[in-house]
């Protein structure tokens, strides 16, 4: 009996599964709501660097390019500002 519990449940998850996957829903809850695309390159080396750089690329979701954090010279101690950041 447990055994059948089991086997329906898995059954109904993965038929829901597949609903939410044929009606779109799986894939934005995955997936940024916009995509929106930045280029370039930097090295940060301050806290008041990446703040500037969070500023300047505030809405980007994917960052084309190489982002470089060396915190050896000066601390940063927070990275706030690129939430919204999904890919580098």
């Amino acid at each position: 009996m447990r055994n059948n519990i089991a086997f329906l449940r898995l059954v109904l998850a993965s038929a829901l599964c597949i609903l939410m996957d044929l009606n779109g829903v799986a894939a934005d809850l995955f997936l940024p709501p916009i995509d929106s695309i930045c280029e370039g390159n930097a090295l940060i080396t301050t806290q008041a660097e990446w703040d500037q750089f969070a500023a300047d690329y505030e809405g980007c979701t994917t960052f084309i390019g190489d982002i470089t954090i060396d915190n050896s010279l000066a601390e940063i101690d927070s990275l706030y500002g690129l939430e919204n950041l999904y890919k580098v």
